[in-house]
């Protein structure tokens, strides 16, 4: 199981307490370092077997829950509060930046200790001396991405929150980048009562030899993870909450560029059909299939109380096949 990135840092916060807090307190910068192979700390030594058992229990664990079953097996396991905070996606988290008052979303990547880094100013709430930041060329460019992603964010969902951090790596030329979105459902719509969409898609940027950061050869590594919650409420039906997520790793593209904006373009063209891909899979898979397996296990309120043709012919077949087998 690849590790993933986006808001470790929430279901701790709350029951960790401050001693776990401050072991954690000044390594993200080493952290972020550390994110040179697959963007992410995705390449991570193999899980031992209480790590093996935690992640079954959150897979086993109600989805809409995540932040507080990962709140009580951190109390469990202090000692692998970091590896899960890395390994387990939970809901991200708003803020809004003090200065501009725009808001943004917190995750793992914009996290030195407990201070944030906004995208629109570039610092750290709380402040902080010596914060991790894009290096100058890599925040020009991650200005840009913020600008085109909030424009995406308003075509395809009509509001919401976006936020994209960009980071350098080892070798030269070569960055990764966490692009997110976060859209609630502010008021009832078509019978959702309550409702989320979080995507995290992390990319890596590695250049091929020769390149620089506005011209050359690039190759762009895409994995995302989609988390939805809907809760629906329909008269004599109750609530139903429908939760879970989704994670893909997109194919490598090789692109050339001849300006910093190409990546950009390359990016967000990625981004955008994982996007359409994982909508798809969501609605004709996941609930789709969710509907046939209900629709299997009941009769409509339509059916007047009456049998369906259906179900008369599968019964009266299985009493045919009793009754020569008698």
């Amino acid at each position: 199981v690849p590790a993933r990135g986006a808001g470790r840092a929430w279901a701790a916060r709350g029951a960790e307490g401050a001693d776990s807090t401050a072991c954690r307190e000044r390594e993200a910068p080493r952290q972020h370092k550390a994110r040179g192979t697959s963007a992410g700390r995705r390449h991570t030594p193999t899980m031992n077997r209480d790590m093996i058992a935690a992640l079954n229990i959150m897979r086993r664990m109600p989805p809409s829950k995540i932040e507080f079953n990962l709140s009580g097996l951190v109390n469990l396991a202090p000692e692998m509060t970091d590896e899960l905070l890395q390994r387990v996606d939970q809901p991200l988290q708003t803020a809004r930046d003090t200065k501009s008052g725009k808001e943004y979303l917190l995750c793992d990547y914009n996290r030195d200790g407990d201070s944030f880094r906004s995208p629109w100013t570039n610092e750290y709430e709380p402040p902080i001396a010596d914060g991790f930041k894009p290096s100058s060329k890599l925040r020009v460019l991650e200005e840009k991405c913020n600008m085109v992603f909030e424009s995406y964010r308003n075509l395809y969902y009509e509001g919401g929150v976006s936020s994209a951090y960009l980071w350098d790596q080892d070798e030269e030329a070569s960055f990764a980048g966490c692009f997110l979105i976060k859209k609630e459902v502010i008021e009832p719509q078509r019978r959702v009562h309550q409702g989320c969409w979080d995507s995290i898609h992390v990319i890596e940027v590695t250049p091929k030899a020769g390149s620089k950061l506005g011209r050359g050869t690039f190759t762009y590594r895409l994995t995302t993870t989609v988390i939805l919650t809907m809760v629906t409420e329909k008269g004599n039906a109750g609530a139903v909450n429908l939760s879970g997520n989704l994670t893909r790793q997109g194919k490598d593209k090789t692109a050339s560029v001849k300006s910093e904006n190409d990546h950009v373009i390359n990016i967000g063209q990625m981004i955008e059909e994982m996007e359409i891909d994982l909508r798809n899979q969501l609605d004709t898979l996941y609930i789709q299939k969710t509907r046939e397996v209900i629709n299997s296990i009941r009769r409509p309120s339509s059916s007047n109380n009456m049998p369906s043709q259906a179900f008369v012919a599968d019964l009266s077949g299985h009493i045919q096949n009793f009754k020569r087998g008698g």
